[in-house]
């Protein structure tokens, strides 16, 4: 589809509208911890801890806050075994999955056009 004909299509749907359901959807997807959350799960399922470890900079609190927010919208699953201690592990479910390929283009553009925004790599120092 053309860009003019996806933008024809998106001026005529409801998702300029803050009650819009998929607007509430896009604020969730867009937040930079959902879709680094998403994707270190594509992988397969993943304990806390692994998701720690490679989502690099993630608070505890942010990190639990945002897997509690994906499964409440039913983007993850929490397994919990009867294990002493518990052992808890996350996994994306079907619908999770078939967002996977539209992230995943959405961080290659930005590893691919990151060089061309120099302000960026001051915000880091």
């Amino acid at each position: 589809m053309e860009t003019g004909e996806l933008l024809g299509k998106l001026r005529g749907s409801d998702v300029w509208s803050v009650r819009c359901p998929s607007r509430r959807l896009l604020d969730l997807i867009a937040d930079k911890w959902t879709t680094l959350v998403i994707v270190a799960l594509a992988d397969g399922p993943r304990h806390y801890s692994q998701l720690k470890r490679d989502v690099s900079g993630i608070s505890h609190k942010m990190l639990s806050q945002t897997l509690r927010r994906l499964e409440k919208q039913c983007f993850v699953t929490r397994t919990v075994y009867p294990t002493v201690p518990p052992r808890v592990e996350y996994a994306l479910t079907a619908l999770a999955q078939t967002l996977l390929p539209t992230l995943c283009a959405l961080i290659d553009w930005a590893q691919t056009h990151a060089p061309e925004f120099p302000m960026l790599e001051e915000e880091v120092k």
